[in-house]
């Protein structure tokens, strides 16, 4: 799909570069036309499903395009296709046209949330998840072990060669009292979301990274269940 939606002046190089990937026989040279003096290409390609279709499959591809006329580039806008492909011994091929289709995106979609737990628990909850994160952070075990219950919850780690510069709020979402397993009358579970600014393996660029902690609320008070902060365990 990035070489079927770049047309520049160059059309000869760009038929051969489209027959990387076709069946044979397939002619896709008039499928994209541009008005004279203008080159398109796409700067960001992404498959976002698939389904089967016959002998084949069909791929659902989003792009988002850019148009330069004249030196000025211009937004093309995000756009989708599905493409048909073939499947041989040999590994695949567009077997078909590209057709455009809808774009698989809901801005403004509203999220189902859960029932709102009674403000005492969320404070507690959250307290205890900040505390639980910036323990994770600095390597803490013996306050993950008092945040556990007495013993320190299963953790993941940051994604490799990730560093945390800083821990910031945290927000709790859950329902405490509903039951759990299909346990009734055990303690409720919540969920909050820790904003921790971490640097990746390279550059000096930070970024605000969410990381989840699981708790659960009894009698005792808030236990801190798991860190998750999207790496290995």
């Amino acid at each position: 799909m990035r070489e079927y939606l770049t047309v520049g002046g160059d059309r000869t190089a760009r038929v051969e570069r489209l027959g990387q990937f076709t069946v044979e026989g397939l002619d896709l040279r008039r499928s994209v036309s541009m008005p004279a003096g203008t080159v398109q290409y796409a700067d960001h390609v992404v498959a976002s499903g698939s389904r089967p279709a016959g002998a084949g499959i069909e791929v659902t591809v989003l792009a988002h395009v850019l148009q330069i006329r004249s030196g000025t580039y211009r937004d093309g806008g995000n756009l989708a296709f599905v493409v048909p492909l073939v499947v041989g011994r040999e590994g695949l091929a567009v077997s078909g046209r590209p057709r455009p289709t809808t774009l698989p995106v809901a801005p403004g979609l509203s999220l189902a949330r859960p029932p709102p737990a009674p403000a005492a628990a969320l404070r507690a909850a959250s307290h205890a998840a900040r505390q639980a994160v910036a323990a994770f952070v600095h390597a803490d075990s013996a306050a993950l072990a008092r945040l556990g219950g007495g013993r320190p919850p299963s953790t993941r780690q940051l994604p490799s060669g990730w560093r945390a510069i800083g821990v910031g709020a945290a927000e709790v979402t859950g329902s405490p009292g509903a039951p759990t397993a299909g346990v009734t009358g055990t303690p409720g579970a919540l969920t909050a979301q820790v904003s921790v600014r971490a640097r990746p393996p390279t550059g000096r660029t930070s970024y605000v990274v969410p990381v989840r902690v699981h708790l659960e609320t009894g009698p005792r008070g808030v236990t801190v269940l798991e860190i998750d902060g999207g790496g290995h365990a």
